[in-house]
């Protein structure tokens, strides 16, 4: 009896906290239901339940996760969690994670490319890079490719 209340209060409280999650979520900019419905293979069994903001928040939570989805080109949750092993770990929610603490830890929510260090600006850390690839000759491009490696290497 006491094994079966407990698996019922685990099972409302996890239902709580999906619930909490969802108006998180559907307040925040960091979920956009185009983009996860395109750019996620999501199954075709399941499509309808994403056509909504709701459901593919609702899909997102419960299964997207686990499967490495992306709810918006602003946050990567595979790499998120291959970056910070302590979220792994906790099981939390990654983008919940990161929109209420990683973002004052200073986490990153994706890989950053040279592009998107160019347009940081300049502190200690990280140096403004400019780089011109108008040379006629293709360097400039070889020479950014290779930049942008480099700065991929260091965060994988």
């Amino acid at each position: 009896m006491r094994s079966l209340t407990k698996k019922i209060l685990s099972k409302l409280s996890a239902e709580k906290q999906t619930s909490q999650n969802l108006k998180f979520l559907l307040e925040s900019d960091w979920f956009d239901e185009g983009y996860y419905v395109k750019e996620n293979d999501i199954p075709a069994e399941n499509q309808v339940e994403c056509l909504t903001r709701v459901g593919a928040i609702k899909h997102y939570l419960n299964h997207g996760v686990d499967l490495g989805f992306n709810p918006s080109a602003k946050f990567n949750t595979a790499w998120y969690l291959e970056r910070y092993k302590d979220i792994r770990k906790s099981k939390i929610n990654p983008l919940i994670h990161f929109l209420r603490y990683g973002v004052n830890e200073g986490r990153i929510p994706k890989p950053r490319l040279l592009e998107d260090l160019n347009n940081a600006g300049c502190n200690d850390k990280n140096p403004k890079i400019t780089f011109y690839s108008t040379r006629s000759d293709g360097f400039g491009e070889r020479i950014k490719s290779i930049l942008n490696g480099l700065v991929l290497a260091e965060y994988f």
